[in-house]
């Protein structure tokens, strides 16, 4: 048995001899995704649905986040990486759980495509995506009445594309959702011991014997 649940690494060299190609190979060709572990920070918390993103609430959580497979791989070349979402893996350790809709944005908007208040319970822990929480703000695309300018001798053409343009104006959105990005550091990259123990089989048996 390994003893922690998951390794650096930075570790895995001189503890295991298992080298940065050894990871970097087990991520390109087995799947082997990297995890990170997070301080504690606020996220919207759901699944996809028909590849949209579902919210069910939102909470602080801190804990073991994971990348993706092609996630992975690129923190591994290029050293770092920014995320717009992460999967969590111990969602035991959720804090202050929001299930009402917190913002005044209509949906669907930017990342978040619908709200369904649900228990977390109720998630798959095997597909639960987390998305930074983010800042509601004005449209920098809509004009506003207060910003409006008048404007003089317009002819009857452009009257009509004025009008034009304010349909199209209304039509958009009074505020958006500004999400964050979740910046990553392959210095902080770690791979779970049970990943471990199933892709370097041998490297465990012969430093257990």
């Amino acid at each position: 048995m390994l003893d922690k649940k998951y390794y650096n690494l930075n570790e895995l060299n001189s503890l295991f001899q298992i080298s940065m190609a050894d990871i970097s190979f087990a991520i390109e060709r087995k799947g082997l995704c990297l995890v990170f572990y997070r301080q504690a920070e606020k996220y919207l918390i759901g699944s996809l649905s028909n590849r949209k993103f579902v919210s069910i609430g939102c909470a602080t959580y801190e804990g073991l986040v994971r990348l993706d497979q092609k996630a992975s791989s690129e923190v591994i070349k290029q050293k770092s990486i920014a995320v717009d979402r992460t999967v969590l893996l111990q969602m035991e350790n959720i804090k202050d759980w929001i299930s009402d809709y917190p913002f005044a944005c209509k949906l669907p908007s930017s990342r978040l495509n619908d709200w369904v208040s649900e228990d977390p319970k109720t998630l798959n822990t095997d597909t639960i995506l987390a998305f930074p929480y983010p800042t509601e703000k004005k449209n920098p695309f809509k004009i506003f009445p207060e910003t409006d300018a008048s404007v003089s001798n317009e002819s009857p053409d452009s009257d009509s594309q004025s009008e034009n343009m304010d349909e199209k104006n209304q039509l958009k959105p009074d505020s958006i959702l500004d999400f964050p990005k979740i910046e990553l550091l392959l210095n902080d990259g770690c791979v779970l011991s049970s990943k471990l123990a199933e892709l370097f089989p041998t490297k465990f048996k012969l430093n257990d014997d």
